[in-house]
């Protein structure tokens, strides 16, 4: 049968933050770049090493009171501030995308392209750090070749991390780059993939993804905490900077590559019938998308909600969206199934797979 799966950021909490923990995770991102400059009462400042601050050991390399000196340090003093920024006005909102599109519809399009360049920054950090062991056992359960990805299955997911791509890069033993051409993976906002078929194993990422910048950055994920100071400083170069463009591209965001991105996620999962949701609400914000995704799949059958707490709650949720929606089995129209699944130890692999 015919599977999609349709995730939200509680298929990834293992490594990456939900949404009430992404304040506290900013705050530990931002002692990275903590300033460490002391100043004298004469009017001086005295550099003052901390062994624990990344930052000071890239400091470290640069001769005290020099310009390259001076220039770094700016810099490491600039990521912290816009950390704290986003941390700040994060916690007025419900969510990172409640803030992105504020800013986006008052035409802030100087924060949006912060607040995109921060969130970069910050779950590639994050993904250094940790890795969700679920998407390791997903494709050790899918997978009989490596080069035979089920056909059957399709990924639409709302987050915009790189779980899946750094899973099956430690399978195919790959690069990053290798990894998405293997597996499909199709970006909200970018130029289409003219390879793309509809009828093979996709992920499709609806709100863009964060894993790379100005078409090079991030693609790693093997580095260490010095690194992610480097290639974060690196970004906050002002010569790379001024020429930013990010994969993260909120789904309301709509261009022309976003009308192909639809298209080709319509083609994709239109004979669905078996829809997996793991870690995903189904919040107000997303309705108009939601239905539509649920709108595209006109030979759904059943559906199973991955959920720990609320899987019930979720099932609600859905039906509200689709409140005529009908199963069309076997030459008759019956309702469509609903399957609550409160384990979370491995994503949901259904038997009919």
């Amino acid at each position: 049968m015919n599977i999609t799966y349709l995730l939200g950021a509680g298929a990834s909490y293992e490594a990456l933050p939900i949404v009430n923990q992404i304040e506290d995770r900013l705050l530990l991102f931002s002692e990275l770049f903590k300033p460490t400059m002391i100043d004298i009462p004469n009017g001086s400042k005295f550099f003052q090493p901390i062994s624990s601050n990344p930052s000071n050991a890239y400091l470290s390399d640069f001769e005290f009171r020099s310009d390259a000196f001076h220039d770094k340090y700016k810099l490491i003093e600039k990521v912290y501030e816009d950390i704290i920024w986003l941390h700040d006005e994060s916690k007025n909102q419900s969510s990172i995308d409640t803030l992105a599109k504020k800013l986006f519809l008052q035409k802030d399009y100087k924060n949006l392209k912060r607040l995109k360049i921060i969130m970069s920054c910050f779950f590639y950090y994050c993904q250094v750090e940790k890795f969700d062991k679920r998407y390791d056992s997903f494709f050790a359960s899918i997978l009989e070749e490596l080069d035979s990805l089920p056909h059957n299955i399709r990924i639409v997911s709302w987050n915009y991390d790189s779980q899946f791509e750094i899973a099956f890069k430690e399978f195919s033993k790959g690069s990053i780059d290798s990894t998405k051409k293997a597996l499909s993976v199709q970006i909200n906002g970018l130029d289409r993939n003219d390879s793309f078929n509809p009828n093979s194993f996709s992920i499709f990422k609806l709100n863009g993804s964060t894993g790379e910048i100005n078409g090079q950055f991030l693609k790693s994920f093997d580095s260490d905490l010095n690194q992610v100071i480097n290639e974060v400083l690196e970004i906050y170069e002002p010569s790379v900077y001024r020429k930013f463009e990010s994969t993260m591209s909120f789904a309301w965001e709509s261009n022309s590559k976003s009308v192909e991105f639809s298209s080709n996620l319509c083609k994709s999962i239109m004979d669905t019938e078996l829809l997996v949701v793991v870690g995903y609400s189904f919040p107000f914000f997303n309705r108009k998308f939601d239905t539509d995704i649920l709108s595209y799949m006109s030979n759904l059958q059943k559906i199973y909600v991955q959920d720990p707490n609320n899987s019930d709650g979720i099932i609600q949720k859905i039906k509200s969206l689709i409140p005529d929606k009908e199963a069309y089995i076997d030459g008759y129209y019956t309702d469509i199934n609903y399957q609550p699944i409160t384990y979370k130890d491995q994503f949901f692999i259904p038997i009919e797979f």
